[in-house]
């Protein structure tokens, strides 16, 4: 019952550091000077979050979220290795079902395909990103 949450959590204290390390690094290269114009303007702190920071790290929040939804359809390593599916296959992934199909039921040719529509399904937020940037480049 509680399988595919632990998988999260795991998933998640897995990714944190990294998501983490971007995320500062992305907060420390906005401009100090726009805080201290916000200060004497009289901007609160959640002011200065919304409308400064946020902005800034925006573009860095929207690329870990893609990274995060492709590395989450792609997720293989951690379900084999803590459930392998189970139990009755309530962790089991697209990946994972790929892996069966080649190396349990010896269809190589089936599970090609599979991966392949996991290559599709991965690429849509990347092309999504892609065009929502490139609208952007184009705005600026």
């Amino acid at each position: 019952r509680f399988a595919m949450a632990w998988i999260i959590l795991i998933t998640v204290w897995k990714a944190l550091p990294f998501f983490m390390m971007f995320t500062y690094a992305a907060i420390t290269t906005v401009p100090a000077n726009l805080y201290e114009s916000a200060a004497i303007d009289g901007a609160s702190y959640l002011q200065k979050f919304r409308y400064i920071t946020f902005p800034h790290i925006l573009p860095t929040l929207l690329t870990l979220t893609v990274l995060d939804i492709i590395w989450s359809i792609r997720q293989f390593d951690i379900i084999f290795l803590t459930t392998s599916g189970g139990p009755l296959k309530s962790t089991q992934t697209l990946s994972l079902y790929a892996y069966f199909t080649a190396f349990e039921k010896f269809k190589f040719g089936l599970a090609s395909a599979q991966g392949i529509v996991i290559f599709l399904i991965s690429s849509i937020p990347a092309l999504i990103y892609v065009g929502i940037y490139s609208k952007s480049e184009i705005k600026q």
